[in-house]
């Protein structure tokens, strides 16, 4: 199951126009980015929620050539992480486990490695990383034993996949309320004794990439990262770059990613920024860790 509901209220104005699943990374959206991850680690069937400019989701989704049995789930109110799973519980086989993945995550983990690694007789297993922005999640060992623990020394960033055993599944059920989260539920899994374990990225990859892209800082980062391992300066979808820069009218002054039917003034620099599809850059523009779209510049 991909969770692709939120508002992306972190990138607001932009997600105002644009669902945050549907974001370009590498000049693709992020939602068939994970897809493509998931055709290509063995899945067959994917569950997907949506209520933020659903209708869009669900159109994008249509138009890729995808061969996964792809559920799509409209909600009428935003249920949280919890409710949204608990919504989706009779698009699941009952038997069998489920590998859960936020929307706005980036990463080359192997999924079906950690989806392997999981045991029937814990509840859920979260793959857990060390990004001390993040790390909330205490631990011992390969068990989760609490959330919330910003200032332990073995608090760990839960990295938004996880697998699902079915038999926490009746836990959601028994949420009375619409709305709530998944740590909600495994709170109430482990106060009545149930096991969380957890996995170390590191351990199914040393050199893994991991980035959440939900906010400018996040989404420019997973760009500069998956151009360093690609080994490239900048990625067009355009062809009309190259002219540009020849010609003198644009300067790349470091990493850039440009889209589709990208028109350029005369002098125009750009430096660790992403242009979108469709957008007409102005004469004598400056771009600097930018995210320039046709709805208008998200910037520091």
């Amino acid at each position: 199951m991909l969770l692709a509901a939120g508002l992306g209220s972190r990138l607001s104005p932009l997600t105002d126009y644009l669902p945050k699943p549907l974001f370009n990374v590498l000049n693709e959206p992020n939602l068939k980015r994970l897809l493509l991850q998931l055709e290509a680690n063995g899945a067959t069937k994917v569950v997907i929620n949506t209520f933020h400019l659903a209708s869009m989701v669900a159109y994008a989704i249509k138009t890729w050539n995808i061969s996964l049995n792809i559920d799509v789930i409209v909600e009428k109110q935003l249920l949280g992480t919890g409710g949204g799973i608990k919504n989706a519980i009779n698009f699941f086989e009952p038997s069998e486990p489920i590998l859960l993945i936020n929307s706005d995550v980036v990463t080359d983990i192997p999924l079906e490695a950690f989806f392997m690694i999981h045991r029937h007789e814990a509840a859920a297993t979260m793959l857990l990383h060390d990004c001390k922005l993040f790390n909330n999640v205490c631990t011992d060992g390969n068990r989760v034993t609490g959330f919330g623990c910003n200032n332990s020394p073995t608090a760990l960033a839960y990295t938004g996949i996880c697998v699902l055993s079915p038999h926490i599944l009746s836990d959601f059920l028994r949420f009375s309320a619409s709305v709530f989260s998944l740590v909600d539920v495994f709170q109430k899994a482990m106060a009545d004794g149930k096991n969380i374990a957890c996995c170390l990225a590191e351990s199914l990859k040393s050199d893994y990439i991991w980035y959440d892209i939900g906010t400018r800082e996040g989404y420019l980062a997973a760009h500069a990262c998956l151009l360093k391992k690609k080994n490239e300066f900048f990625i067009s979808a355009t062809d009309s770059v190259k002219d540009a820069v020849l010609s003198g009218k644009l300067a790349l002054e470091d990493w850039t990613v440009i889209g589709s039917n990208v028109v350029f003034g005369k002098q125009v620099r750009l430096r660790r920024s992403v242009i979108w599809d469709n957008v007409e850059v102005p004469d004598n523009f400056f771009a600097e860790d930018t995210i320039l779209t046709p709805h208008g510049r998200f910037a520091r």
